[in-house]
């Protein structure tokens, strides 16, 4: 959770007891169930809100030159204590809570520049000495802050790039899908009442190679405020904040332009609120919603027509998602109307975004965000980043994102398709031979090998309202432990090729990967079985070595 925002009720609690209280929730529910729209249902559930006086008061966000020196203070613990994250976090928190135009903006640069010094990051060093130099920096602190600067400057060709191991793959023009922009001219796009629209191999899609290269149409980050980027989401140690607020960071004026531009001047006032609500899972379809402001008063024209490219930059593929209103529930559909009515409240309370708008203008908004909320739940990605330091390499979920065309992959417990990331740009890659005509599979999270098949599928009904009919639970796939394992030399992992994965290098993992390949081709004749399962996580390991950034903190 950010800092500076407390805990209040969740929303939805204080609605259900209200409603319970005074022995409306049965007469309430049956008349919501018949509601015929989004924007209908979120007006009754406003009206409520409203009645009761449960509409969300708008918390004030703001800069605090008390709170900034605290955060110093402990970053100043944390740096006498060679914790170089921890310092590094409340420095840039220092920074975030600085009033704009006083000496504090200069100390949490200078601070932080120290941080990045010491840590070998000589550019990102200077850059933020700069800062501090431009924002009134104490001139009795100037000449510390100069040979810092002369030393960084001296160092500076030695450092290391702070980058992905490999760069961001591309699609060839030759390999280039005619009909698909971010897939290669190995799928299609298929259609059937049982499966719904779903991907199929249009030719032999051996284990390793690329489907599809997909950049989101809109992303949020919800993790690593400090270190990365608000709007790109890209890893930065230099960030500075919005001029205004305390929840948002950018890389670079471009992003904090472009962010301001989009949806920033919209988000600023009301982040923390969403945050004090526990709503900040929602806040990627509050963006989204944002983003696509100029469809509001036309949305019976958002449709993908017949026979076009199905594209990732642009919004009609987004809306012609599966939302699953029809199966969802009156619970379901009621909570997601309250996060809807309530983050409704708080942008039009605080903000300009309704100003001198008409009806269809807030009639759009609440038939898009509870849209968003529904087809959100079922089709957006989380995008995971892999970050090596000092030999550990660690995964962590840093935001969510709107991938129109990974959203057709069909679901299995068994799939043939894994993905891997480089910030928003998504990859598909097969991990065992597909054939012609075979669909493509993803992975919803359930997987034969780690969990049961009366757990998997619930969980699938659950989030994704679908009963799972996949291979592994048609032919009752077993747990890992209960895999049958080939012996056979030539199919398994060799002890040569687990130290080459374990020594985590890019020369190795490549050497790997092609072994990988052979081997999972011979045993996926014999699927299910445990030799292929591992044969399938060493080559996901080779991929993710791939997109894994090599940082000093």
């Amino acid at each position: 959770m950010s800092e500076g925002a407390a805990r209040v009720p969740h929303v939805n609690q204080q609605m259900l007891r209200h409603l319970q209280d005074s022995n409306k929730l049965v007469s309430f529910s049956s008349d919501f169930i018949k509601l015929p729209s989004n924007e209908s249902r979120v007006n009754s559930v406003y009206n409520l809100m409203e009645g009761c006086g449960m509409l969300p008061v708008v918390m004030q966000d703001g800069k605090s030159n008390h709170r900034s020196n605290e955060m110093r203070e402990m970053g100043n613990y944390a740096y006498k204590n060679r914790n170089a994250r921890v310092s590094h976090e409340f420095y840039t928190k220092s920074l975030v809570y600085a009033e704009i135009g006083t000496e504090n903006v200069s100390l949490a640069y200078a601070n932080r520049s120290a941080v990045l010094f010491e840590n070998g990051l000589y550019r990102e060093c200077l850059k933020d000495i700069e800062m501090a130099l431009k924002n009134n920096y104490p001139e009795h602190l100037i000449p510390k802050l100069i040979v810092r600067k002369r030393k960084a400057q001296n160092l500076v060709s030695k450092q290391e790039p702070v980058d992905y191991l490999t760069p961001v793959p591309t699609i060839s023009p030759q390999d280039q899908n005619p009909l698909i922009q971010s897939a290669t001219n190995s799928v299609r796009i298929e259609h059937s009442p049982t499966m719904g629209r779903h991907v199929v191999a249009t030719k032999i899609i051996e284990p390793g190679e690329i489907i599809a290269i997909e950049k989101s149409f809109c992303h949020v980050l919800i993790d690593q405020l400090y270190t990365h980027c608000h709007h790109c989401l890209k890893l930065c140690y230099t960030l500075f904040p919005c001029c205004n607020c305390t929840q948002a960071l950018f890389c670079s004026e471009t992003c904090r332009n472009e962010a301001n531009s989009a949806y920033h001047q919209y988000e600023c006032p009301i982040l923390l609120t969403i945050l004090s609500l526990e709503l900040e899972h929602r806040h990627m379809h509050l963006r989204l919603t944002i983003l696509v402001r100029d469809w509001y008063c036309k949305l019976d024209q958002c449709k993908v027509k017949q026979g076009e490219i199905y594209r990732s930059d642009r919004y009609e593929e987004i809306r012609n998602l599966e939302a699953n209103t029809a199966k969802r529930s009156v619970s379901d559909l009621f909570n997601r109307s309250v996060h809807c009515a309530a983050l409704y409240h708080v942008l039009k309370s605080a903000t300009s975004f309704f100003k001198e708008k008409d009806e269809q203008f807030e009639k759009g908004f609440k038939e898009l965000l509870l849209f968003h909320m529904q087809a959100g739940a079922c089709n957006f990605h989380e995008i995971a980043e892999l970050k090596s330091s000092d030999g550990c390499v660690a995964t962590k979920e840093i935001g969510a994102a709107a991938l129109s065309f990974l959203s057709m992959f069909n679901h299995s417990c068994c799939p043939n398709i894994t993905r891997y990331g480089y910030g928003t740009t998504v990859i598909a890659v097969a991990i065992e031979r597909i054939n012609v005509g075979d669909q493509c599979f993803d992975n919803y999270g359930s997987h034969h090998a780690i969990t049961a098949k009366s757990e998997r599928k619930d969980k699938l009904r659950k989030q994704y309202l679908f009963d799972c009919a996949c291979i592994a639970c048609v032919n009752n796939y077993p747990l890992y432990q209960n895999l049958e394992k080939l012996y056979n030399a030539e199919y398994g992992l060799t002890w040569r090729e687990l130290e080459m994965m374990q020594s985590g290098g890019l020369v190795n993992a490549k050497k790997v990967l092609k072994e990988m390949v052979r081997k999972i081709n011979v045993v996926c004749e014999f699927k299910p079985n445990k030799t292929l399962g591992e044969l399938q996580e060493v080559l996901k390991q080779c991929l993710f070595i791939f997109e894994t950034i090599k940082t000093p903190i």
